[in-house]
C-alpha cells in the first residue's frame, strides 16, 4: 500500500526500519513525504538504523509497468540510497550489490540491485568548527 507509506504519521519510533523494494513504486508526487515519513519512523534518542533495498540503475529510469498497461504506471529505479546519505544523518554501515537477473553477475547494466544498511545520528556525521 503505496498511501501507507506517503499519509502515515508514526504514532511510536523504532531502532531498525526495513524498507525493501517500496520505494521504486511511490508515484514521484510522494516521493518526498515518503523518504520523510520513513526517516520520521526512526528513533533519534539513540542510534537506529535503515535496511533499505532497491534497484540501482546505472542511471535513474522509469518503466511502464508490464503487468497493467491499461494504466499509466510506473516504478521508478535510482540510487535512493543516496537521498538519505545527502541528510548527513545517515551513514552506510555495509552494503550488497548484485544484478537481480543473475545474482552472481554484478554489472554496468540497468538490473543492479542494492542492500545497504544505514546507521542514523543526528549530529554524529558533522564537523563542528
Amino acid at each position: 500500500q503505496v498511501n501507507s507509506i506517503t499519509g502515515y504519521k508514526a504514532k511510536e519510533k523504532f531502532d531498525m526500519v526495513i524498507v525493501n523494494f517500496v520505494l521504486s513504486w511511490v508515484d514521484r508526487a510522494n516521493i518526498f513525504s515518503a523518504i520523510a515519513n520513513i526517516d520520521d519512523c526512526l528513533t533519534n534518542e539513540k542510534d537506529s538504523f535503515l535496511v533499505l533495498g532497491d534497484f540501482l540503475p546505472d542511471a535513474p529510469y522509469r518503466k511502464r509497468y508490464h503487468h497493467r498497461q491499461d494504466y499509466n504506471l510506473y516504478t521508478y529505479k535510482c540510487c535512493y540510497k543516496n537521498v538519505f546519505l545527502s541528510l548527513n544523518t545517515y551513514k552506510t554501515i555495509l552494503e550488497k550489490t548484485y544484478n537481480c537477473d543473475d545474482h552472481n553477475n554484478y554489472g554496468n547494466n540497468y538490473n543492479n540491485c542494492s542492500v545497504s544498511i544505514l546507521k542514523k545520528s543526528l549530529d554524529q556525521y558533522y564537523i563542528e568548527l
